[in-house]
Parts: structure tokens; C-alpha cells; sequence
């Protein structure tokens, strides 16, 4: 018996068959799909796609320039950059990540710190960069600014923020800050540079093209995280930093002339006040300063201190300008030091009409005397045997009514009216230091002359710049500009303003140590605007002064001039009360730092 077996199917064979088929073809679709991409992305999209992977994965970063270091005349640093970090945002990675803008300015606003006001601004600020500033000319925005210069406690925070991934998109590049470690010295000197290290004032200023870095560009892997790994081969690093600029301040003269005329600040409350130490053999500036001052660290904080009154206000120079005419005359042979001049008791008319006065009445006095007791009326007489031209002359060659070309910014030029401007009134005011205007550089520079046998200098304030390695790439030299004296002039005029100390205004400048020589100067200010405008009549005010000193310090074989000068001071305005005793201190305080020996000779009875 045979048996037949049917099996139950829920469709008919051929059906199966054609559903494979169909799956087949399918799959067969797929892959030739799968494999067109390929050939695609492999060979006829090469090209691209492997500059794609590349911009994936590389990127090109920018190395901040780091700007060159000035140091003192003894490698003391003045002013140095040091690394810091900052906060910046890639507007399209916090986009692709899907960042939400809330929650980054919560993370921001615990990391950074930030008042009500700042948080208003900087969700502003990231609202615009993010969005309304997404696309520049058609491509993503990569970059925006969040904070710069974060300290260390906001760096701190934001990058553990940052690395638990609550920060898409931000990122901390390194930038350098500039920094002045000595803080307020010789600010007028150093002035400052921005955030960008672009310098605003003083030497950052003139020497800003030498203390610029160069940017370079470094080539940096990214990981998953966007975080970037520099290859710096082959990179020349050096040329990242700037030239160091060494100056000719000495931060310990500097910083006694800073102390001294701090004290005459707090005793005489000047308006403003000057101290300079200069080396009268070179032109070096050892000291510039200036009342009142700033920290370059935060500049904003006292603006008005900004102003560097040693080089870019003028005053009239009163009597610390009478050796000058004093000097001509005697090297003309228009006087010797006994040449008798009546000094009228203290009042003169003149034949202009003018009547000069005296502070003390005088009747005959030598030459030498004259200049001792620092009459204006034998100053006039002596000038008039100059004549106006020979007075004006003096007046110009010794560097009066223009700059001195020190390589500081702001420098004023002074007041020298033309000649043609000149009459009789002008033979009474020039030779007591009226009608004319200086600025207290020009004055110490022109007592330089006096000091090295009379040769006028350019004052120096920069030494050399130096390269990254050390080495000397560029120098400034010390400039002579003409001779103005014989050395045999200067001498005698170093020996009467000797006697200026012993016997007449300058008394108060003695001291055991050293014999100092030099000149005080007492000068009126003219009639402001208030003075006006309350019916003040005039040329000059009755209660303003400038009280000046300058002293050569050794008055004989002089090593430093020192300058001090307090404009408006209260109490006293005498050059001799207010101004001295920060000039003895500055010499003395300075010719025992700079090992120049002590001479004794007061003690000794050599000179009285």
C-alpha cells in the first residue's frame, strides 16, 4: 500500500520562491548603493574628503607674541609678561554640540563671579556672538572673547567646569599680561600698554615696535573633545618674544628719589612736584620722578597722576636760571669775579621805566656775590652788558625753547619768545628767570653743562635692546649737541655756586658727607583763570609759586645733578625751604649707593 505526505503550507512554493528573489535583488540593490558611496567617497570625493578629515582634525593655532622686558640700568626687572589664560568661545562647536545658552551663562556666572550688571552684558555679548554673529562673509564664527586675563581662582573653576563637559564650545587660550613688579617706580618712565600689549605711554610707547613679539602659527591636533595638542617643531621660538629695553634709571636712585619727594609732598602739599637725578658725563637719567603718580599695573585707577611733569609741564626757572647769564657774561670777559655792581639797596628802576626789587636790599656787591645772594637787580646790570641779543642768544644755546629729544613721549618744547619780541622789561625778566618757561629736564640738562665743563648733552633714557638670547642688537649712545661753556667758565661758575651753599640761599643743603654746590630758585606763576575771574590784576599771582633746587653733587668733580621742584606748595615757597632738603637727601642717600667716598671737608675745616 502506498502513502502519499502532504505538507500544509500558508502560501504556495512558488510564491517563496519569488519572495527570495525579490530579497536577493534587494540586498543586491544595497550593496551596489553601498558600494557606488564608496567609490564616491573613496576616489572621486578624495580630494575633499580628505581635506574635510584633515580641518577635522588639525587646526592652525596662533602663538601669542611675548613682549620684551625693560629692565634697569643693573638687569633689575622693571617691566615683564607673564603667561595667563583666558576665556573664548567657538560659536559653532557650542551650535553643533547643542549647547543651551541659559545653562552656560550659570556655569559662567558661578565660575567668573559676576555682579548683575556683568551678567546682563555677557549674556548680551554671547547672545550676539552665538546667534545674530554666527556667520561672518559665509562661514561659522570660530571664535568670540568671553573674559580675558582670568585669575587663577575663575581659570581654576571654569576649566574643571569646562572639562565635565559644562562648557561646550569653550576654551581657554594663553595670552600674556604685562606686569610691573616694582609697581608704582618710575611709572612716568615705564608708562603702560594695553590688554592687546600695544604700549600707550612712556618707554612701552616709544619702544613699542622693539618690545613686539611675533606671532607665530603652530599647527595643533584636535582629539573628540576639541581639545589641541601642539607640534611646535622647527618653529623658531625666539622670534615670539621681544627685544629687551634696558634703561638708564637705577631703581635704587629711583626709588630714594621717590621716598624724599614723597616727604617735601606730605610736608608742603604742592600741587604737583619733580625730582631728577641725571649723570652729567653721559645724560643718563638715574631717577625721573613726578607728584602725583599711578601704578601702570591698573593706570585707569589714577589718571590724573598720568602726567609726567618732569618733561611735559614748563615753569619759569626764577633764579635757578642766573648762572646761565652769569656764566655768558664771564665768558664774553664782560666780568671777572670782583666786578663791582650796585645793587641799589633793593629797588631799581630801570630805564624802561621798570622798578626791580630785591628779597633783602643789597648796596655793592662783587659779581661772584651777586650770584651768591642772588640779586635780580646786579643780574639785570650784568645782563645788560649781554644786550638783548647777547641774552637771547645764551638763552638758545643752551637748549631753552625746544626739546632736549629724549626718547620719552609728551616732551614739551618751552617758552623762548622771539627776539623781536624782546624789549627793556625783557633785560629785567630773563636774567631773574622770569618770560621765560622750561620744563625741569631742560633745566637739569643745561646744569649738566655747567657740571662737565660745558658741553650740552641730549638726555638718555634708554641704554641698549637686547635679543632674546642675550645678546646686544641695538645701542644708544651717548649725544653731545654743542659746547656752550669753557671747561674754565664752568669751573669758576662750580666754585660760586659752591658758595651759594656756604654762604648764601642754599645753606640748608649742607652736610658732612659731601660739598655740594647748586642754586635755588623762587619763581611767581601767572594770574589763572580763577584768579581772573575773582579781579586779580596782573601778569603774576601773589600766593602761587614754584620753589626749584638744583644742586652738583660733588659740587667740584660732580657725579649726578639732582633736580627738585614743588609747583604751588603750602606753608612755605622759598626753593631754599621747600625744595633743598629733598635735593641734600637725594645727593647724599645717592652718593653713598653709587660708593662715591665721603669727603668730610666740613668737618675737616677745609671749606666752610
Amino acid at each position: 500500500m502506498s502513502t502519499s505526505q502532504t505538507t500544509n503550507l500558508p502560501y504556495p512554493a512558488g510564491a517563496v520562491a519569488s519572495r527570495a528573489r525579490l530579497f536577493g535583488v534587494i540586498l543586491l540593490c544595497c550593496f551596489a548603493l553601498l558600494a557606488a558611496r564608496l567609490i564616491k567617497l573613496q576616489y572621486l570625493m578624495h580630494a575633499e574628503m580628505s581635506r574635510a578629515t584633515l580641518e577635522q582634525m588639525d587646526t592652525t593655532v596662533s602663538l601669542s607674541p611675548w613682549r620684551g622686558e625693560i629692565v634697569d640700568c643693573h638687569n633689575r626687572p622693571l617691566a615683564i609678561s607673564v603667561r595667563i589664560n583666558s576665556c573664548a568661545i567657538d560659536p559653532k562647536i557650542f551650535l553643533d554640540e547643542k549647547g543651551d545658552v541659559d545653562a552656560l551663562l550659570g556655569e559662567l556666572h558661578d565660575g567668573l563671579s559676576l555682579s548683575t550688571a556683568e551678567m546682563e552684558r555677557l549674556q548680551d555679548a554671547i547672545a550676539r556672538r552665538i546667534f545674530r554673529g554666527g556667520e561672518r562673509e559665509g562661514r561659522p564664527l570660530r571664535f568670540a572673547w568671553i573674559r580675558r586675563h582670568l585669575s587663577q581662582e575663575q581659570y581654576d573653576s571654569l576649566k574643571d567646569k569646562a572639562d565635565a563637559g559644562k562648557l561646550p564650545g569653550i576654551y581657554f587660550p594663553a595670552e600674556f599680561d604685562r606686569e610691573y613688579p616694582q609697581g608704582r617706580l618710575a611709572a612716568h618712565v615705564l608708562g603702560f600698554s594695553n590688554i592687546d600689549g600695544t604700549g600707550l605711554e612712556g618707554v612701552e610707547k616709544i619702544c613699542d615696535a622693539f618690545l613686539q613679539g611675533e606671532e607665530l602659527q603652530c599647527l595643533a591636533e584636535k582629539d573628540a573633545r576639541n581639545r589641541k595638542m601642539l607640534s611646535i617643531g622647527g618653529l623658531d621660538l625666539d622670534k615670539r618674544k621681544g627685544l629687551t629695553t634696558v634703561l638708564t634709571i637705577d631703581s635704587t636712585v629711583q626709588a630714594i628719589s621717590e621716598e624724599e619727594l614723597a616727604k617735601a609732598v606730605e610736608k608742603y602739599s604742592p600741587s604737583s612736584a619733580c625730582a631728577l637725578v641725571m649723570d652729567p658725563f653721559t645724560g643718563d637719567l638715574l631717577a625721573l620722578a613726578n607728584y602725583p603718580s599711578f601704578d601702570p599695573n591698573d593706570p585707569a585707577k589714577n589718571s590724573e597722576g598720568r602726567l609726567n611733569v618732569a618733561l611735559a609741564t614748563i615753569i619759569e626757572p626764577g633764579s635757578t636760571f642766573k648762572p646761565f647769564v652769569w656764566g655768558e657774561a664771564y665768558e664774553k670777559r664782560l666780568i671777572s669775579t670782583d666786578t663791582i655792581f650796585d645793587c641799589e639797596h633793593g629797588a631799581w628802576r630801570m630805564d624802561c621805566g621798570r622798578t626791580l626789587h630785591d628779597a633783602h636790599g643789597y648796596g655793592k656787591l662783587t659779581a661772584e656775590m651777586v650770584l651768591v645772594k642772588s640779586s635780580n637787580i646786579g643780574m639785570a646790570k650784568i645782563a645788560a652788558l649781554l644786550g638783548t641779543k647777547g641774552l637771547y642768544d645764551c638763552v638758545v644755546k643752551l637748549g631753552f625753547g625746544k626739546e632736549t629729544g629724549i626718547s620719552l613721549p609728551a616732551e614739551l618744547p618751552g617758552t623762548v619768545h622771539p627776539l623781536r619780541k624782546w624789549n627793556g622789561y625783557s633785560m629785567g625778566s630773563v636774567p631773574m628767570g622770569q618770560e621765560i618757561a622750561v620744563t625741569p629736564l631742560q633745566l637739569a640738562t643745561a646744569y649738566s653743562a655747567i657740571a662737565n665743563g660745558g658741553i650740552l648733552l641730549k638726555p638718555r633714557v634708554l641704554r641698549e635692546m637686547r635679543d632674546p638670547s642675550g645678546q646686544t642688537v641695538s645701542t644708544f649712545p651717548v649725544k653731545t649737541k654743542e659746547r656752550v661753556f669753557t671747561a674754565q667758565t664752568c669751573a669758576l661758575l662750580r666754585n660760586v655756586l659752591r658758595k651759594v651753599v656756604t654762604d648764601g640761599t642754599g645753606k640748608i643743603v649742607r652736610m658732612d658727607e659731601y660739598p655740594l654746590g647748586g642754586k635755588t630758585g623762587t619763581a611767581q606763576l601767572p594770574i589763572n583763570t580763577a584768579e581772573r575771574a575773582a579781579g586779580a590784576r596782573g601778569g603774576y599771582s601773589p600766593d602761587r609759586y614754584v620753589g626749584s633746587f638744583v644742586a652738583l653733587a660733588p659740587y667740584d668733580v660732580p657725579r649726578i645733578i639732582v633736580l627738585v621742584s614743588l609747583r604751588e606748595p603750602k606753608g612755605a615757597y622759598y626753593g631754599g625751604t621747600v625744595a633743598a632738603p629733598a635735593v641734600k637727601e637725594i645727593s647724599r642717600r645717592s652718593l653713598l649707593y653709587l660708593k662715591i667716598p665721603p669727603r668730610n671737608l666740613e668737618e675737616k675745616g677745609i671749606m666752610k
